[in-house]
């Protein structure tokens, strides 16, 4: 013990060196100026980071700003779209079929192509993460965000709990931080809100071969939209998850009350065990996000604008529209790239949006009249946007008319409105100079 403490007694500038030197070196950081930061390390994030890596452009660090470690499973990817050779890897499992039900039918098809694919997110966090590591330029900072603020050439990114970092340029994906540029004039928004549970049983009660994309098991005509997805992996695995398109997010217990019971009614009575739970919340809105928020700020993901408003799907538009971001910043374009959707299925999307906000209660039916009146592939192309003009017309034309049409008079005649006082009020002020 004696040789202990003359040992510290004749040392003690180094423990002192010790103790202090993580905090000067997180201080270091924070001085410090990147080329890039991502400010939000999620999918839009990540996914833009890693094509940043693999493109030629010249510059010498990045930081990945987020505030939770990506190191846990907590959400599950699915799309029916072919992904980049790079990402093929992380699918693991295809569906080749895919199906819905209603009160009064249901119907399973076979999709095609690649199938109905699901990536965990925990594969794809590590994947990216692997890249970025071997890159050598990028580092990350476990912390919340503040506030961004442009500064001189570049942009301080103030933390929770102090201290700040700057960069060069800044790709926020944080809905918190990206202004509205006031479009449309009387947005609509839902909460595209969920729990999913990977549930095993003893008995093989699944069919591996017919995931639901949708179950209306609660019929349709409920206040808001009300849905059951089922994915079985296997005859005793599956996630089972329950959806709603509404205004307010729900406590825990009501969702997991309707997986029991949608459970139990399904499945039987036979016990199951729960090793595995997702919960989460999409933004469904009509608003017009800015793709570059201040000069040096670039939103991307949910603050871009990059999930689809109606739908809520983000995978594998996230993918093509990083991919096509850093291509333009790679050529100096990247002020001038536009990556939001065709005009047309913006509009599409707002009357939709309409409806399932002002007259909830029909969302139901008109998923019914869809599933019902289409094949399932054109549906799905439809949703993905690579369906043509006419298609589009046939699949609109087998839907509720006269509901769509109210949602037009709702969304665009107080838009008409609001353009004639401002026409109006431009001609007050020529009239009052030309004279």
């Amino acid at each position: 013990m004696c040789f202990w403490l003359n040992f510290a007694e004749q040392n003690k500038f180094f423990f002192v060196i010790a103790l202090i030197y993580p905090y000067f070196q997180s201080q270091l950081r924070f001085l410090k100026k990147y080329n890039f930061v991502f400010a939000g390390g999620g999918l839009s994030g990540l996914c833009t980071a890693y094509y940043l890596s693999l493109s030629g452009i010249d510059f010498e660090s990045a930081l990945i700003l987020d505030r939770d470690e990506k190191n846990v499973d907590d959400r599950t990817w699915c799309f029916w779209s072919s992904l980049p050779a790079a990402f093929e890897g992380l699918v693991s499992h295809k569906w080749r079929q895919l199906g819905v039900a209603f009160e009064d039918f249901s119907r399973l098809e076979r999709i095609g192509g690649n199938g109905y694919q699901l990536v965990r997110s925990l594969d794809f966090y590590r994947f990216v993460e692997d890249r970025l590591r071997s890159d050598g330029r990028f580092e990350w900072l476990q912390s919340g965000i503040r506030r961004m603020l442009p500064e001189g050439d570049g942009v301080r990114v103030e933390l929770v709990g102090g201290g700040s970092v700057v960069g060069d340029r800044v790709f926020n994906s944080i809905p918190a931080f990206s202004g509205d540029t006031g479009l449309p004039a009387r947005p609509s928004f839902l909460w595209q809100h969920f729990m999913g549970w990977v549930i095993e049983t003893d008995a093989p009660v699944f069919d591996p071969s017919a995931p639901l994309l949708m179950d209306f098991f609660d019929g349709t005509e409920l206040p808001d939209v009300h849905f059951y997805y089922l994915l079985p992996q296997s005859e005793r695995k599956a996630l089972v998850e329950y959806t709603v398109f509404s205004e307010a997010v729900f406590a825990s217990g009501v969702y997991e009350e309707k997986l029991e019971r949608y459970i139990r009614m399904k499945f039987g009575e036979g016990a199951y065990r729960i090793t595995a739970t997702e919960r989460g919340a999409i933004p469904m809105t009509d608003r017009v996000f800015p793709q570059i928020e201040a000069d040096r700020i670039f939103n991307i993901g949910t603050a871009g604008g990059w999930v689809k408003p109606s739908t809520g799907y983000a995978f594998v538009r996230t993918l093509e529209r990083s991919k096509a971001l850093v291509a333009a910043l790679s050529e100096g374009k990247e002020k001038e790239v536009r990556l939001g959707s065709r005009s047309r299925f913006v509009f599409y999307d707002r009357l939709l949006l309409n409806i399932l906000q002002e007259e909830g209660y029909r969302g139901g039916g008109i998923f019914r009249a869809l599933f019902k009146r289409n094949r399932i592939v054109s549906v799905l192309k439809f949703l993905e946007e690579r369906s043509n003009l006419l298609e589009e017309v046939r699949i609109f034309m087998r839907l509720p008319v006269r509901t769509f049409l109210r949602a037009l008079v709702r969304v665009y005649l107080p838009r008409i409105f609001e353009g004639y006082q401002h026409y109006r009020a431009k001609l007050k002020i020529r009239f009052r100079y030309d004279f």
